[in-house]
């Protein structure tokens, strides 16, 4: 590569690193491995590698089974994504289990499997060191949410399912400290990797945020987040037309969400770049084309209790987490 490329030593590792990080395949024969692959289609290496779960014997096994061009043959991870036709879905044995990438239609299918599948994609990149925006934006595709019934502030009345899970530290009612979400216990890497892109991207160290909240083609509808604490700030990611935020910069409180007007709120497009506003103000998602994905980065309150032990997990996992100075001034 360097004597065809042109290209320094550390530009040529950090390809091969790429390629390594979201490799996809296509099976063209049966690798013997207990995998339940189907035939022509296409994986990521993160769905293989689950699939092949167990002793370091049987990751070997697959890895050299991986360069054996007869059996699987590399192909760019955007395929993973893509799904296939009926006429190729048809006659097939009853023991194979088709990507879960490909398969899911909605961000609800193959929810578990895909989780899994994230978070194995997430842990690649933090190993290989710098993160790229397309890197996690493929990892947020291959994630899969369920309808979140507990965020009734944002639905609709169309009563649209809202796929929305939140990452980091919540406050649970009736709890004077604060608390870890299960999404961050169960996938670390993926809360890890939030953070390090966030923190990479915005370079502030004045901005502070305990919490993530991770949102997947929903349209939210008009309200406030009234636990927050301080700024929020927000990004798009996906190819998708619209979805700005509309935020009402000076809501009075006073009354309710539904009675305030348009012409006094302000859009912010929030795939260009990323945007700092206060969620106790109302705001709301206009209507959007294509797969939109945004990150919000909150803080909630009483985040002063948390434990030494919760401050420590939550510092290993990328969040900047605010002083007693700062929370001081935005309570």
């Amino acid at each position: 590569l360097i004597r065809t490329t042109g290209w320094k030593k550390s530009q040529v590792f950090r390809f091969c690193v790429d390629i390594a990080i979201m490799a996809a395949y296509k099976v063209l024969g049966y690798p013997h491995l207990s995998m339940a692959l189907d035939l022509g289609a296409v994986y990521s290496k993160a769905e293989l590698e689950s699939r092949c779960s167990g002793t370091p014997q049987r990751k070997a096994q697959l890895e050299a089974k991986l360069k054996d061009r007869t059996l699987f043959s590399p192909v760019p991870l955007e395929k993973a994504f893509n799904r296939k036709r009926k006429a190729e879905t048809q006659r097939k044995p009853q023991w194979v289990r088709s990507p879960a990438l490909s398969q899911a239609k909605k961000v609800d299918d193959f929810t578990g499997p895909r989780r899994r599948i994230a978070e194995k994609m997430a842990g690649d990149i933090l190993e290989a060191g710098k993160i790229k925006e397309k890197d996690l934006l493929n990892v947020l595709k291959a994630w899969g949410s369920y309808d979140n019934k507990r965020r009734k502030n944002v639905r609709r009345r169309d009563d649209k399912p809202v796929f929305s899970d939140t990452f980091g530290l919540v406050g649970p009612r009736g709890s004077p400290k604060p608390v870890m979400t299960s999404m961050s216990k169960k996938y670390p890497n993926v809360t890890e990797l939030m953070n390090r892109w966030f923190l990479s991207s915005v370079g502030r160290k004045s901005f502070f945020w305990t919490s993530i909240s991770l949102n997947i083609d929903y349209q939210a509808a008009r309200h406030r987040d009234r636990n927050n604490l301080g700024p929020s700030a927000i990004r798009g990611l996906g190819k998708y037309r619209g979805g700005h935020l509309r935020y009402w910069k000076r809501d009075p409180l006073t009354c309710k969400v539904e009675h305030l007007k348009k012409k006094d709120s302000i859009l912010l497009d929030i795939k260009r770049k990323i945007h700092y506003f206060d969620g106790r103000k109302a705001h709301e998602v206009t209507h959007k084309s294509g797969q939109r994905i945004s990150l919000v980065f909150f803080c909630v309150q009483r985040s002063e209790k948390m434990s030494a032990a919760l401050r420590r997990r939550a510092t290993e996992m990328g969040f900047s987490l605010p002083t007693s100075a700062w929370i001081e001034q935005a309570t």
